[in-house]
């Protein structure tokens, strides 16, 4: 008979269109060859993508239950709230009674119960016997340590200061408590350790970043592609917006300078308006809105932007435009995670650098043919299913003693 599994999550983990749901669904999908799986996850978003069943099958197998909850937004407000809750602003913004009596109720009827990001490990109740399984999708104090370094204000720059001491205690904590926790790259792992006191036994660096189905798809070639500059991503993600921002402001117009046919495609729902605007101020740069397939977008684009000053983990975006087999420029914050990337050639010092990077790749045929094959070659050997399921089966076994 097989273990039981519940796994709790902060949202749906489907359609896999950002790094969140694709790593998530990845997981599951391996989960549910050695376990039963039940998903409970908060709902937010209006209506379905898909029906229950298709999409419980699509993550291979497992029981899906939905909690339909109210979006609340980061704001000072609500920050206020969750410093009376005693939590971090996340895991305000994640809390649902019922949700948290449901997994009261029953988790005595699961042998291992999963929380997956860091705002979950608030279900896991205190007296539950069974074992914990911790994914950290990015070590989140340290993320907003980073924020608090840029010239963001003073303002802001106490608020992540404030809000990223509160959650180092946060993560310290549930470490701790895990029978096992899974971080999506080595350095996230060896950070959670020294978290934890350097405990390193029950840390483990799983890869499930990237869409393996990109490995699949003819290489691309050089003559094939246009101008065009691509970056995807959830554009009300600050990473995401201060990164593109400074690369619009600082690197772009170089970019058109030396190319005045390139062109900036930044694909994504609901940019926020600080990008908008920024966007409008500047020729060749396009918000073209969510894209339910990027197929068409990956075929003609000559590289992927990954402009980014500060973030956590590994970049799904950089993974997946390496599976595809497209060249992608970045700033060394967006290259962390992928062990071997100083052997790649995308990387600029700056975000102001990458424009020289950009100018070439887009120049060079044999430059963009090499970046090409060897970020393809780099991203299966770390991310393919082989490494992950090797990694995984480490876990499994420590849950199972």
């Amino acid at each position: 008979m097989r273990d039981r599994v519940l796994f709790l999550t902060t949202r749906l983990p489907w359609p896999p269109d950002i790094g969140g749901t694709q790593g998530t669904g990845r997981l599951l999908r391996e989960l549910a060859r050695e376990f039963d799986v039940d998903v409970w996850c908060l709902h937010r978003e209006p209506g379905l993508p898909a029906t229950i069943e298709d999409i419980a099958r699509a993550l291979g197998g497992v029981r899906l239950r939905l909690f339909p909850c109210r979006d609340r937004r980061r704001s000072a407000v609500n920050l206020a709230i969750s410093i009376l809750h005693g939590v971090p602003l996340n895991v305000y913004r994640n809390l649902h009674a019922g949700f948290a009596r449901e997994v009261r109720t029953r988790a005595s009827g699961y042998s291992i119960l999963i929380a997956d990001h860091y705002e979950m490990f608030h279900y896991v109740p205190r007296g539950y016997s069974g074992r914990v399984l911790f994914v950290e999708h990015n070590i989140e104090w340290d993320l907003w340590r980073r924020y608090a370094s840029l010239p963001v204000g003073p303002h802001l720059r106490a608020v992540a200061r404030f809000e990223s001491s509160r959650i180092r205690a946060y993560e310290r904590d549930a470490i701790r408590r895990a029978t096992a926790v899974v971080c999506l790259s080595a350095d996230d792992a060896r950070r959670a350790a020294a978290l934890a006191g350097n405990d390193v036994r029950h840390v483990h660096h799983v890869p499930v970043v990237g869409d393996t189905d990109l490995l699949q798809c003819p290489a691309p070639e050089y003559a094939a592609t246009k101008p065009i500059v691509l970056f995807v991503g959830t554009l009300t993600w600050e990473p995401n917006v201060d990164g593109l921002c400074e690369f619009i402001k600082t690197a772009w117009d170089a970019v058109r300078s030396a190319l005045p046919e390139a062109q900036l495609r930044i694909v994504g729902r609901s940019p926020h308006p600080r990008l908008q605007t920024v966007a409008q101020r500047h020729e060749g740069v396009l918000l073209t809105g969510y894209r339910e397939s990027l197929n068409e977008e990956y075929a003609v684009a000559r590289a992927v932007a990954a402009p980014l000053r500060f973030g956590g983990g590994v970049k799904v975006k950089v993974v997946n435009a390496m599976m595809r087999g497209l060249p992608v420029v970045s700033t060394p914050v967006g290259m962390e995670g992928i062990a071997g990337a100083e052997e790649y050639g995308g990387a600029a010092r700056t975000i102001a650098d990458m424009a020289g990077v950009l100018i070439r790749l887009m120049k060079d045929g044999a430059f963009w043919t090499h970046l090409s094959i060897t970020g393809r070659m780099l991203a299966e050997r770390r991310f393919g299913d082989a490494a992950v399921r090797e990694s995984l089966l480490r876990v499994l076994r420590s849950l199972r003693v």
